[in-house]
């Protein structure tokens, strides 16, 4: 999908963060922004006072700081975190990060970068350098378990037919099933969500209006 030769599909992607062996670098890519956030949070979750060892860079960011605070070790926490989003930043720029990152790795750092679609940065020689978790929307079984999973946790209970039925209307995007089912889960008050509950209070995705047709 993005010509890399090191991909993680998102639901290994949980796996590999608790065996403990990082790459330098993750471009976390895909259509659900709930799955990519997903995984730049479980990363998160090994930074120990991120107020001090998650820093945040974007567009407009001095490449030379980066490369200066990657280098730098994590204040009282085993990792830090770099968080990259990028759209328009100088493809050079981004190729001399990551090849400091080749030359100079540093253990206590992990970096990411948060993109729906592969930027042109991100491209061409760059790709290799860093490794792909694949965040594309997840199939419908895969959503329905984690619908079920959700639901659990909430308990706020679901029929069969109402998750199935909010899955389509949500067109498997997580990131809005997990807004809808929220919703109707204070609208039903611990009662089961039915499929007539997804019909009332959910619209559905253009993309479904256009598959019904």
């Amino acid at each position: 999908m993005y010509y890399n030769k090191s991909m993680i599909k998102f639901v290994d992607f949980k796996k590999h963060v608790a065996d403990g062996k990082f790459e330098a670098a993750y471009a976390m890519m895909g259509d659900d922004d709930f799955l990519r956030h997903s995984a730049i949070g479980m990363l998160e979750k090994l930074v120990e006072m991120p107020q001090l060892n998650v820093a945040c860079y974007g567009d407009d960011s001095d490449v030379g700081e980066m490369i200066a605070n990657y280098g730098q070790l994590p204040m009282m926490s085993r990792y830090k975190l770099m968080k990259c989003s990028f759209e328009n930043k100088p493809f050079g720029e981004v190729e001399r990060f990551l090849n400091n990152i080749r030359k100079n790795p540093n253990p206590a750092s992990i970096v990411t970068f948060d993109a729906g679609t592969l930027p042109n940065c991100l491209a061409g020689g760059n790709v290799g350098k860093y490794c792909v978790v694949d965040c594309a929307r997840l199939d419908k079984t895969m959503v329905l378990r984690w619908l079920a999973d959700k639901s659990k946790r909430m308990n706020a209970p679901v029929s069969r037919d109402a998750a199935a039925l909010l899955a389509d209307y949500c067109c498997n995007s997580l990131m809005r099933i997990d807004t809808e089912f929220d919703k109707l889960a204070s609208v039903r008050c611990g009662e089961t969500i039915e499929e007539s509950d997804v019909r009332t209070f959910v619209v559905p995705d253009g993309e479904f209006k256009i598959y019904e047709l």
